[in-house]
């Protein structure tokens, strides 16, 4: 075998190797990418506030201010099922999106700006069997123009409704159940409370 045979195996054996060594590093360099896609989707599935995914949880009150006649705003704060307690921001009427209640909660839950603590164990079980009573009966009167409006509501996932326990601005709204005293005493506990503008 003369010498240019045997430099040309020589380097066909170095460019099979290089090939390889690219095919290699591409591969992995493909597969760091999957996991970086996946993981960036995973995460933006989820909805992580302090370590915890709240992406699951489910709104129970809901203490809310909104305005739309001095530019949008809409902003809260809400004790989830669990008990735990979130403020929450929507910076534009884009990201609302009115349906049905689950909906409704799980849009919340991804507006959540920070954690706010939770509501004591006794609390939360005094709370939810006084909620068990609440009935979507109203009263409503209109009082103003463009004040906005500031609202308890209580999210009724049995019948798929939210339900005004108290509202006061363009309207003055009360809920007539029996035992809504016992609930708004319990929230107001928690800095859950609104007070009529007007008188009702």
């Amino acid at each position: 075998m003369n010498s240019k045979t045997k430099e040309m195996k020589e380097t066909n054996k170095s460019n099979k190797r290089n090939i390889k060594k690219y095919i290699g590093i591409s591969l992995i360099i493909i597969i760091i990418a999957i996991i970086a896609i996946v993981s960036l989707w995973i995460y933006k599935k989820s909805n992580i506030v302090n370590g915890i995914d709240i992406s699951n949880k489910r709104v129970l009150i809901e203490k809310s201010y909104q305005n739309y006649a001095w530019g949008y705003q809409y902003s809260g704060t809400v004790i989830c099922e669990d008990g735990s307690i979130y403020s929450f921001k929507f910076e534009k009427t884009s990201d609302t999106k009115y349906d049905k209640k689950t909906k409704a909660s799980k849009d919340i839950l991804e507006h959540i700006t920070e954690s706010k603590g939770t509501v004591n164990k006794d609390d939360l079980k005094q709370l939810k069997e006084q909620l068990s009573t609440i009935t979507n009966d109203v009263t409503e009167k209109h009082a103003a123009y463009d004040a906005g409006q500031t609202s308890i509501k209580y999210y009724h996932y049995d019948t798929n409704e939210i339900i005004t326990l108290k509202s006061s601005g363009d309207y003055e709204r009360q809920n007539n159940s029996q035992n809504l005293d016992n609930v708004l005493k319990i929230l107001k506990k928690y800095d859950m409370e609104v007070t009529s503008m007007f008188g009702f």
